[in-house]
C-alpha cells in the first residue's frame, strides 16, 4: 500500500514513515451476492430471527406477515418456521412487501 506521499508502507502500519500521515484504510473485499444473501451458508429451515435477516426485515414484520398469512411458513408447535426456498421464491416475486391494507383514492382497502 502507498502513503499520499508515495511512499510504501508496511502491512500493519497505522503512520507513513517518510511524512507522519496516518495509513490509509485498507478497503473491504466486498462480498458475493450469494455471500450477501446468506444462500451458501444458510439452514434450509428458518427461524422468525433468521427469516428477518434474510429478508431485511424487522422480526415484527415477520410476525405479521404470518398473522396476515401473507408468507409461507409452518408451525412446529406454537414456533414459526420457513423454508428457505419458499421464502426466497416468494420475496422475488413480491413487487413490495407490507402489512398494511393499501390505501386507494383516499379509501382504505385490504
Amino acid at each position: 500500500m502507498l502513503c499520499k506521499c508515495g511512499a510504501g508502507l508496511p502491512k500493519g502500519a497505522k503512520f507513513c514513515m517518510e511524512c507522519g500521515a496516518k495509513a490509509p484504510k485498507r478497503k473491504p473485499k466486498y462480498p458475493t451476492i450469494a455471500d450477501e444473501l446468506y444462500i451458501n451458508k444458510v439452514d434450509p429451515v428458518l427461524t422468525v430471527k433468521e427469516a428477518a435477516v434474510l429478508l431485511k426485515v424487522s422480526e415484527w414484520m415477520i410476525y405479521e406477515l404470518t398473522y396476515q398469512n401473507k408468507i409461507p411458513f409452518f408451525q412446529i408447535g406454537n414456533r414459526k418456521r420457513f423454508r428457505t426456498s419458499e421464502l426466497l421464491e416468494w420475496a422475488s416475486k413480491q413487487k413490495e412487501i407490507t402489512t398494511r391494507a393499501t390505501v386507494q383514492e383516499g379509501k382504505i382497502s385490504s
